[in-house]
């Protein structure tokens, strides 16, 4: 059977072939000096060397053979998860495994692999890379009827790209430090029981980088659980990130919320959205004490302010939208609100931004004056405005009296609305 994907100088490689530093994948370079066809479980190495590609060349069953993976790493290459699978039916059986030091790069895929772990307390991996900044990179591969995808940990980063998990009793534990995070891209799932737990966060869990995944979990049953991450698996803001996710599962995140700021969570279907904002609304009045202040000089409008549909924000105090998560993020506000003060006096209005890191005030945009009416009360005014925001910088209201000082109060259900920029 040929294998594609593997050429020199025009010429399909078969069996063993060794070809010092003259390695080659579509025409590109690679590291392995030796390529593997493997046809039988007598062909596949146990302990593979890191400069050796493994081809699956067939339905191969692995029995009760465990392949180490070393410090050296390992690659296995697949000619369609139809035509190339590994499957074992043992009972406490791993296939891929840590050796005597650490688990190093673990690359498996090439143009699709179908892997089968059947038996009772049997799992596919259990990989551990003791944070030597290895990477474990899987890509077209189709895993099915597994009893369990066993425990990875303490890698740099794992790359799950064009995979599909069909009928696995229970997922796969990430454990220790991940320096880069995961990628779930590409990939969907197939008749997951309610047992399975596709991603587990195990005790130790801390993702420094990101965790992403666009992953179709339309086949599945309601209640699956896709990632039982929590927010504490996570050192970055918005590290948890789900774009395009599907899924029919009820809960497919439970310990999860949609509005932590440790998530971001963006078009996603059969799942809450993150919507970084909110709005507060005027709940008890107070008066602006600008009687006390020289003509023209602003204050931050007095009164209760009740928050509402807060992601990414805290709002401690009123009149003060202030963002908790640590990155700079654009946002647009947009207000209603009225007021009442002294018949035909004008006040000025404007939004400030707490600068947090410099500690000060910045305005946003030019200050708008409305008059007040012969009832001294202004209705439904209108207020817009726009800020990069980093973490504790707040949005507030500012009043001034341009006409002689006296107070002014900002009435009841008035609200402010805080919304992400549209990029």
């Amino acid at each position: 059977m040929p294998i594609p994907r593997r050429y020199r100088n025009g010429n399909e490689y078969f069996n063993t072939v060794s070809v010092a530093n003259e390695i080659y994948r579509d025409g590109n370079y690679i590291s392995p000096q030796t390529i593997i066809i493997a046809r039988t479980a007598k062909d596949i190495p146990l302990n593979p060397s890191g400069d050796t590609a493994c081809v699956i060349d067939g339905v191969i069953d692995m029995g009760d053979k465990e392949i180490t993976v070393s410090e050296s790493g390992v690659e296995f290459i697949g000619n369609g998860d139809n035509l190339s699978k590994l499957f074992s039916s043992s009972n406490n059986y791993t296939m891929f495994k840590k050796g005597s030091g650490y688990s190093g790069d673990f690359i498996i895929g090439g143009s699709g692999l179908s892997i089968e772990v059947t038996g009772t307390s049997s799992k596919v991996f259990d990989l551990d890379n003791e944070e030597n900044s290895n990477i474990i990179d899987i890509e077209h591969v189709k895993f099915k009827d597994c009893t369990s995808l066993g425990t990875t940990s303490n890698y740099r980063e794992l790359l799950n790209i064009n995979i599909e998990w069909e009928n696995c009793t229970d997922g796969l534990e990430v454990d220790g430090v991940w320096s880069n995070g995961c990628d779930v891209l590409s990939s969907r799932t197939n008749s997951l029981p309610a047992s399975c737990t596709l991603f587990k966060a195990g005790a130790s869990l801390d993702i420094q980088g990101s965790f992403v995944s666009d992953l179709d979990a339309i086949s599945v049953n309601a209640a699956t659980t896709l990632f039982d991450f929590a927010p504490s698996d996570f050192s970055l803001d918005g590290g948890f990130r789900l774009d395009n996710f599907r899924t029919t599962a009820t809960n497919p995140t439970p310990n999860f919320p949609h509005e932590s700021v440790k998530a971001y969570f963006t078009k996603c279907k059969g799942l809450e959205n993150t919507y970084p904002g909110g709005e507060w609304d005027v709940s008890s009045e107070v008066a602006t004490a600008l009687s006390g202040e020289s003509t023209g000089v602003f204050l931050k409008a007095a009164g209760t302010t009740t928050y509402s549909n807060l992601s990414w924000f805290t709002g401690a105090a009123s009149n003060a939208m202030t963002l908790a998560v640590d990155d700079i993020v654009d946002f647009q506000i947009i207000g209603s609100m009225s007021f009442s003060g002294s018949n035909n006096h004008v006040l000025s209005i404007k939004l400030r931004q707490w600068d947090d890191s410099a500690g000060s005030y910045i305005d946003l945009g030019t200050p708008f004056n409305i008059t007040l009416n012969s009832g001294g009360r202004a209705e439904s005014v209108s207020i817009m405005g726009f800020a990069a925001l980093e973490k504790d910088d707040r949005i507030e209201v500012w009043i001034a009296d341009t006409t002689s000082p006296a107070d002014a109060t900002m009435l009841l259900n008035g609200t402010l609305l805080v919304t992400e920029r549209a990029s």
